[in-house]
């Protein structure tokens, strides 16, 4: 919480207190304040019929903290020596802040603070060491009391590592404000409270140190006198910067309701609808894409489908060639095979003469023998004419009867089936085809319109910030912005950025967040690798 005045920045600061607790009579006084166990109570602040709104951050229900801690102890306990009787079991603290941080702060805020406080608490001990972490609403001041086991990390009781010395405690200190600011709860770092009573001290000796200054009583009369005039003066400068500091408040009161019923009514339902849209946009985005895969597709397959036909049309087109050939060649062979049958069927012209032979060796008088004489020249042309017609009358008699060319017109048959059932799968193709053009186009309009309203949505954000940076002002417009940025999503921060990033000096903001962010996480791990060893417990410590 920060307030400007005359020039002047006035911040709530952090507080932290811690302590040990001696004995389980205590600690069971402290379970009786902390858990609202008792009837009556002295202090004027406690208002038990608002008890109700207290939570515990640990246990959903009240225990006995004696049993709790020796539960833990008896647990986590690793040490090799025996517990003593008077051995610090537990550490009781407490965190708040004044009541001007508070102030204005709706309850899910004030619950967050807490919430925040006890992450960092379990960081510092561990978790399973947290004895309670719980939050009273019904006092004058909205505050945490926590409570710690002191085991070490090694599994031993020691109080004293656990909380270290004074200076363990200041740089435990510097660690909360760093992590409570770094959750964007603008908190100052306080002082020691061991050095305030420090500065009291030195006023006091102050004070002792004039008494040997009483033979200056005139002079310091009139100073005394000099030092009145000023604090009328301050007195009335004083009144006018109240009623300055009044109407800040009313504005600031103002604004703080104004940002608050943005963010509760009208951020919300323009988060939701950005990211409806932005789901829908997606959604679009895919489908198109699957569209578009399944249309490449089907003209890869359109293509090879062409491809098919027209490979099997020029085949039909060579076989019906083929067979113009083979049916021309029959001709010249039908015309061939008559001229060799008319060869065949002529008769020979050769010249011959009847062989005849004698009755006996004795006899005068020859018979014919039914041969002829040939001339050997004769013989050979005739045996070659013979053997060509017993070679040559079976594929002329297919030839005749049209066998080949049936077989070869069988093969043209099936290849027009073929051909036309390529036709039939092409004409299929060509109607999905179209048919998923037109889904693209659908989709692709589909999409135009969802990134129309997605680009309307952006501008009319942008409207939205440009107004709200015109009526709280750059600087509360940047808080605004960054308190939001804080419960964006990481997957959605940078779409949130560049949409809300209306000047450079936003951009500056959130890189300077970046790197803050780096820093601390550069920090805790740093801090995380630090021993506890040199801690030791024994101090009450404001902030």
């Amino acid at each position: 919480m920060m307030m400007c005045l005359g020039g002047n920045l006035f911040m709530s600061y952090s507080i932290i207190r811690v302590s040990k607790v001696k004995g389980k009579t205590n600690t069971t006084g402290i379970q009786k304040h902390v858990q609202r166990e008792n009837k009556n109570y002295e202090n004027a602040d406690v208002d038990l019929t608002k008890s109700y709104m207290n939570y515990d951050l640990v246990n959903s229900n009240s225990i006995d903290f004696n049993q709790k801690i020796d539960e833990k102890i008896k647990r986590n306990y690793n040490g090799k020596r025996k517990i003593r009787k008077d051995a610090i079991k537990h550490v009781d603290g407490i965190i708040t802040s004044d009541n001007q941080f508070f102030s204005g702060k709706s309850d899910k805020d004030i619950k967050q603070f807490f919430e925040d406080s006890k992450a960092f608490l379990c960081e510092e001990y561990g978790e399973d060491n947290l004895l309670y972490a719980t939050v009273h609403l019904d006092e004058a001041t909205p505050h945490m009391h926590f409570g710690v086991v002191p085991l070490t990390e090694d599994g031993r009781l020691s109080a004293k590592d656990v909380l270290g010395n004074k200076k363990a405690l200041t740089e435990f200190q510097d660690r909360f404000n760093h992590y409570i600011n770094h959750k964007g709860h603008d908190l100052k770092r306080g002082t020691s409270k061991h050095k305030t009573e420090r500065q009291h001290r030195e006023v006091e000796q102050y004070k002792r140190d004039t008494e040997y200054y009483k033979n200056r009583k005139d002079e310091e009369v009139r100073k005394v006198v000099h030092f009145k005039t000023l604090a009328v003066d301050n007195k009335l400068q004083f009144e006018s910067m109240q009623g300055q500091l009044e109407t800040v408040k009313n504005t600031y009161n103002k604004m703080s309701k104004a940002i608050d019923r943005f963010e509760q009514k009208k951020l919300p339902k323009l988060k939701d609808e950005f990211y409806d849209i932005k789901n829908r946009t997606a959604e679009e985005k895919a489908k198109f894409k699957t569209l578009k895969q399944d249309i490449d597709q089907s003209e890869h397959k359109l293509k090879g489908l062409n491809a098919d036909i027209n490979h099997k049309q020029q085949a039909f087109n060579d076989l019906e060639a083929h067979i113009a050939q083979i049916r021309a060649k029959k001709e010249e062979e039908e015309e061939y095979y008559q001229s060799l049958k008319n060869i065949l069927y002529e008769p020979l012209n050769n010249e011959f003469e009847y062989e005849y032979k004698k009755r006996s060796l004795f006899s005068k008088e020859s018979e014919p023998t039914g041969r002829v004489i040939l001339k050997e020249e004769d013989y050979k042309t005739l045996k070659e004419q013979a053997d060509f017609g017993k070679r040559i009358e079976p594929e002329y008699k297919k030839l005749i009867k049209g066998e080949k060319v049936q077989s070869l017109e069988k093969t043209v048959w099936d290849q027009r089936g073929e051909i036309n059932d390529s036709r039939r799968k092409l004409n299929a193709a060509s109607k999905k085809f179209e048919r998923l053009t037109k889904e693209k186009d659908d989709y692709k309009s589909a999409y135009e319109d969802e990134q129309t309203k997605h680009e309307n949505t952006r501008k009319f954000v942008k409207a939205v910030c440009n107004l709200g940076k015109d009526i709280f002002g750059g600087k509360n417009y940047r808080r605004i912005i960054n308190k939001i940025d804080d419960n964006i999503h990481p997957k959605y921060k940078e779409a949130f950025r560049n949409m809300i990033a209306l000047d450079r000096e936003v951009m500056i903001m959130f890189k300077q967040k970046d790197e803050k962010v780096r820093k601390h996480i550069a920090f805790e791990d740093n801090a995380t690798i630090k021993t506890k060893q040199e801690k030791n417990k024994g101090f009450d410590l404001e902030l």
